[in-house]
């Protein structure tokens, strides 16, 4: 059975965490939020996240409220997991003010919609699969206006 679960992030604890677990609870009622205190400056040492990270099976989804929950950007923000030996599994979400993820993932033979979209890979050089995806975000940002 997959599982969701929302992630709401703050940078401190004078901040409000609820408008991100309301508009996660409205999109997918089932899910279990997780909550987390920490700097938006780093992706390493997030012990929820991290926490989070290690009880995923194949099939479960994370639901952020906005991409920045997740990271300062996109590009270091997606997580890849092994399914199993060599078989690489990458999802991704959007509002669909980001860019549409359904077109960043065919070229890989993945897909989905424009805000829900995922790929699955057999390598042995996952390094070379992440980069790949990564400069084709920063080209789709590019064409669209969004590049920094």
């Amino acid at each position: 059975m997959n599982r969701y679960f929302g992630y709401a992030r703050i940078s401190t604890p004078q901040q409000s965490i609820e408008r991100q677990i309301r508009n996660i609870l409205a999109a997918y009622p089932q899910s279990e939020i997780i909550r987390e205190v920490f700097t938006g400056t780093k992706f390493q040492g997030r012990r929820e996240f991290e926490k989070l990270l290690k009880k995923l099976n194949a099939g479960d989804t994370i639901i952020f409220d906005s991409v920045s929950r997740m990271s300062r950007d996109a590009e270091e923000g997606f997580t890849m997991y092994e399914e199993e030996e060599n078989r690489w599994r990458c999802s991704f979400r959007s509002d669909g003010k980001w860019i549409n993820v359904n077109e960043l993932l065919q070229v890989f033979g993945g897909g989905g919609h424009a805000t829900a979209a995922g790929v699955r890979k057999r390598t042995n050089d996952v390094e070379k699969f992440r980069q790949e995806i990564l400069e084709r975000i920063v080209m789709m940002r590019k064409i669209s206006g969004q590049d920094k």
